[in-house]
């Protein structure tokens, strides 16, 4: 399987407003579709189902309950549709399962030019933050990589995504959320968000 990684933001409090949310995404980031867009069949429990496949890599919190067993050819997701307007997302999410899809922006991005002009590729590796990736509703963020290392139970995040996997991935966290094109999204999401907490994952 091939790495992947997501560095950007999230909250862990339930505001019950994905309208304003996705609308405040698709304006600060100049978006006018979603694309690949899915909805969970039940509430997340991803991180339960890593540590009970193998609960040796597990580190840090567990969240509480058992892993949902799905039943033999049970689908977990189904997708919504691609290309989707902001209001066709904000319509498949609820309270009890979470939306996820790519975010369409113009191109060049800026923040991937700034990662891959700033930030040197013996630290970044082929990492680039292509692709903004919005998931609405309760989710898991947790880094899969070499370990499993919990980091928290997200209302939403937001997050750059891509392919690969940095070399350091500490120092590229540290310079990646110092970008000034970073700094201006996440000012602009916390002017009408609120306080956002920053994360770095990578899986594969």
């Amino acid at each position: 399987m091939g790495c992947e990684g997501h560095a950007g933001w999230y909250q862990d409090t339930n505001t019950n407003d994905a309208e304003r949310i996705v609308g405040v995404l698709a304006r600060v980031l100049v978006s006018t579709q979603f694309s690949q867009v899915y909805r969970s069949m039940r509430p997340d429990d991803s991180w339960n189902q890593a540590v009970d496949f193998d609960p040796t890599l597990a580190k840090g919190a567990i969240v509480s309950g058992a892993a949902v067993v799905y039943p033999a050819g049970e689908r977990r997701s189904v997708e919504i549709g691609s290309p989707v307007t902001p209001n066709q997302f904000v319509a498949a999410c609820g309270e009890n399962h979470y939306v996820r899809g790519y975010v369409d922006i113009p191109r060049p991005n800026p923040v991937e030019l700034e990662t891959t002009e700033r930030i040197p590729e013996s630290i970044r590796d082929q990492w680039r933050a292509n692709t903004p990736y919005l998931k609405m509703g309760w989710h898991d963020l947790y880094e899969g990589y070499d370990e499993l290392r919990y980091i928290a139970r997200a209302w939403f995040s937001i997050s750059f995504w891509d392919y690969g996997f940095p070399c350091d991935r500490e120092e590229f966290k540290r310079l990646f959320f110092d970008l000034p094109s970073v700094q201006r999204v996440r000012a602009a999401l916390e002017s009408d968000l609120g306080p956002l907490k920053e994360f770095g994952i990578w899986t594969g």
